[in-house]
């Protein structure tokens, strides 16, 4: 059962030296709306409060001496006459400038009749002061119990309005996250496109500068006196898609050698180009060379006879410990042109 607990003796002045609501509990104890719990904290409060006893005693006594409506009075009550003839015998008040009409010895009424009415106004008019204090009682607890509901709503709109703004701020987050996703997704895809562009653009470059240093190669070449040609097809096997062109220049060194699909060796091996003077003649060693497919392939013959220009060119794949006597097979082979 809940206890209220007796405020401090020094409690500051102008406030109510009872716990919060013993007003409306008095209020309601009176007019007979209890509860049983709420009846139990009602009789604890007049034993921890004496005092509020004879309030509590005088407010039910106030309502209960308030009268019957009128369906309760039987029509029969001699108490009901007696009021209709006391409302009759009540003498009219006079109106502001009008002349008060005496009455004569018929018209006045006995001493004995006026006594009731002189002796009822008093015990109204208690009736009426034992009232006023439950009537603000409860007026207050409407009061408190309208300004309660008035906080209550306002906090529920307050808390509506919160959460759609909430939400509101959760859909705009969502859709800008939702569009830079979609951007960065976007940016990605169109860098990868431009890389490809890209190295499509570079090998295309370095093609055509190879080109260029080849056809360069050829031009120097070529602008030689006597410069000739040797047009070179591939052998058999994986050399057969392998052709070039072999530049020698008679009385010069050096040898130039164009050359396409021509595949890349190995460290153990290494191209070597012979002449055949004749075809029944033995092949005379021109020196080895390895492919490098940047750059045009340009070495110095070891003999002299190999630049003056030799019916035939034959380039074999040989092992690079081996003698210089051909051995591995055909590469290129060409005639001058």
């Amino acid at each position: 059962m809940p206890r209220f607990n007796k405020p401090a003796p020094n409690n500051i002045a102008g406030n109510s030296p009872y716990p919060e609501g013993w007003e409306d509990l008095l209020l309601r104890y009176a007019l007979g709306d209890l509860s049983s719990e709420e009846e139990a904290t009602f009789q604890q409060l007049l034993i921890d409060y004496p005092e509020l006893q004879p309030e509590a005693k005088a407010s039910q006594t106030s309502l209960e001496s308030l009268p019957l409506p009128l369906s309760e009075r039987s029509p029969s009550d001699p108490s009901n006459h007696q009021v209709i003839h006391q409302a009759r015998t009540i003498p009219a008040l006079p109106v502001e400038g009008s002349v008060r009409p005496s009455l004569n010895a018929a018209q006045k009424p006995a001493g004995n009749a006026a006594r009731p009415i002189s002796r009822q106004r008093p015990a109204q008019n208690r009736q009426k002061r034992s009232e006023a204090p439950v009537r603000r009682r409860a007026k207050k607890s409407n009061q408190r119990r309208q300004r309660s509901r008035t906080r209550s709503q306002e906090w529920a709109v307050l808390g509506v309005m919160g959460f759609a703004v909430m939400l509101g701020i959760a859909a705009i987050a969502g859709i800008s996250n939702y569009q830079l996703r979609s951007q960065l997704g976007q940016t990605a895809q169109k860098k990868e496109q431009y890389q490809e562009l890209l190295d499509a653009r570079t090998r295309e470059l370095s093609d055509l500068n190879l080109t260029q240093k080849r056809d360069r190669a050829i031009l120097m070449a070529l602008r030689q006196p006597n410069a000739a040609v040797y047009e070179m097809q591939g052998g058999e096997g994986t050399f057969r898609n392998v052709f070039g062109r072999l530049i020698v220049v008679p009385n010069n060194q050096e040898v130039t050698l164009v050359s396409k699909q021509l595949p890349a060796l190995t460290d153990a091996e290494v191209y070597r180009l012979w002449a055949l003077t004749s075809n029944t003649a033995e092949p005379l060693y021109c020196g080895d060379f390895n492919f490098n497919p940047e750059e045009t392939i340009v070495w110095t013959l070891p003999n002299e006879r190999c630049s003056q220009l030799p019916a035939k060119m034959v380039v074999t794949a040989e092992a690079i410990n081996e003698k210089p006597v051909p051995q591995g097979p055909d590469v290129l082979s060409g005639t001058l042109r």
